[in-house]
């Protein structure tokens, strides 16, 4: 809100101000890696690399992640495991800049074959990111 006088006459005026973020967080997936699996399982658990998350307008609010299990003989679908994770900062942070530190931890026990993770990130607007 504010006033303005012409020849001694005050008007007031509302302003409304919408700060909009429709985009969602954006960071780069890291590299493939190989587990080795345990040879009394015959499968492997994997610690899923921590990724660098940054947002243009608004913090990160949470972070989530699915692999999902291929056959290694078919290389069909067998079933999906959910991962979570945890937001933290990082050695040499700024932390006036909005990115973070996202920490997923480690897997199940996964079967022998390719499986593919794919992250999922969210701001504090709603808006989310995926892998691909």
């Amino acid at each position: 809100m504010w006033n303005t006088s012409f020849s001694g006459e005050s008007l007031t005026h509302n302003q409304i101000i919408k700060v909009v973020d429709n985009q969602g967080p954006t960071f780069i997936c890291p590299v493939n890696l190989t587990v080795s699996t345990d040879p009394f399982a015959c499968c492997g658990t994997a610690d899923i690399p921590d990724v660098i998350l940054k947002d243009a307008c608004s913090r990160i609010k949470s972070i989530s992640g699915t692999v999902t299990l291929f056959d290694p003989n078919t290389g069909l679908l067998t079933g999906t495991q959910s991962i979570g994770g945890s937001l933290t900062s990082f050695l040499g942070n700024n932390l006036l800049n909005p990115d973070t530190l996202g920490a997923y931890g480690s897997t199940y026990c996964l079967p022998i074959g390719t499986q593919v993770v794919e992250y999922v990130v969210e701001d504090d607007c709603g808006n989310t990111a995926r892998s691909t």
